[in-house]
């Protein structure tokens, strides 16, 4: 039996096989072939030796090699600055409202005549959200996002919104201590805590909304008034209207997972038409602040306390460093 070469096999392919198959088709057919063995075996007859008439064997290992060489994947298409993501898309967007991304890595090298890599990563470095992607040398990791700020939600009335709001107050404090801060007032004029309970207990308004939006404190502020009932009625409706409202919001101010601060208002200047205990800013002031201790024992436990904010008791300092105060700001109102 004799043992062909793969050339003779790939030639006797071009020959026999109607003669249409192309050398390079041949050798691929030979190189190709699947074999069980090393060798295989090719029936007698037109098929062998023609001189021997015997058959003839064909070896794997030697016909892998005359397999044509494969054509390879073409390289993905290597754009600006020496990476694909750098595209035409990329190098057209408008980080600034003067210039493209292509535009301002070609001034980087014409202008500070940086080498084209040194222009790409500059600018994907300053803009990465958009010009990231032209970034020969990967981009830096982005700084850690800070930590949310404050969130303060205050409900209240006229003593809370006026005079630009003491929400808009204590926003600029917070932002100047370089916090992100969030706050947001809930007021309406002449409200009390009876008022903010009613709305927090209904599901489409927007104090319940508010409450359940993620806020680690909330401060309340009752109309000035009615804590200051504490210390001359034994009984007074709205007073026990306010404490029981009180301790439903401290209830749902802690499901909330907030803490509860009470805004500890002032006594009012004083008018011979007010009751009694109105009519001086010092009663009415200290019985105010009473009637917050009062609020605030209502709602303390074991393991909860309410953070009492002594507004009414700073102001009383300042009263007495000028009683003439609000003399002077009515000259000032009246001057405008």
């Amino acid at each position: 039996m004799a043992t062909y070469s793969c050339g003779a096999r790939i030639e006797w392919k071009q020959t026999m096989a109607g003669g249409a198959l192309s050398l390079a088709e041949a050798k691929q057919l030979v190189a190709e072939k699947q074999f069980v063995a090393d060798e295989i075996p090719v029936p007698t007859g037109a098929n062998a030796d023609p001189a021997t008439d015997e058959p003839y064997w064909v070896s794997e290992t030697l016909c892998g090699q005359e397999r044509p060489p494969a054509c390879s994947a073409p390289p993905p298409p290597v754009g600006r600055c020496g990476v694909s993501s750098c595209t035409a898309t990329v190098l057209a967007t408008t980080p600034t409202e003067s210039a493209t991304c292509g535009g301002r890595i070609a001034w980087v090298e014409d202008v500070e005549g940086k080498s084209e890599p040194s222009a790409c990563q500059q600018v994907a470095e300053e803009f990465p959200e958009v010009c990231g992607g032209c970034a020969p040398f990967g981009l830096p990791p982005l700084p850690p996002s800070p930590p949310p700020g404050l969130a303060v939600l205050m409900m209240g009335n006229s003593y809370t919104y006026y005079n630009g709001g003491v929400n808009g107050v204590l926003l600029q404090l917070l932002a100047a201590l370089g916090d992100s801060p969030r706050v947001q007032a809930l007021t309406k004029g002449g409200s009390s805590l009876n008022y903010h309970w009613q709305e927090v207990s209904s599901p489409s308004s927007g104090h319940h909304v508010a409450l359940a939006s993620g806020f680690d404190f909330v401060v309340l502020q009752d109309r000035s008034d009615i804590p200051s009932r504490c210390c001359y009625t034994d009984q007074d409706e709205d007073f026990e209207a306010s404490t029981r409202a009180l301790v439903q919001l401290d209830a749902a101010i802690k499901e909330a997972g907030a803490t509860t601060v009470l805004y500890q208002t002032w006594g009012r200047r004083g008018s011979l038409n007010r009751p009694p205990h109105f009519q001086s800013f010092l009663p009415m002031n200290d019985a105010v602040e009473e009637g917050y201790r009062r609020y605030a024992s209502l709602i303390t436990t074991d393991g909860r306390a309410p953070i009492i904010a002594p507004v009414g008791s700073a102001f009383e300092l300042v009263y007495g460093a000028d009683r003439d105060l609000w003399a002077k700001a009515a000259e000032a109102l009246a001057s405008v």
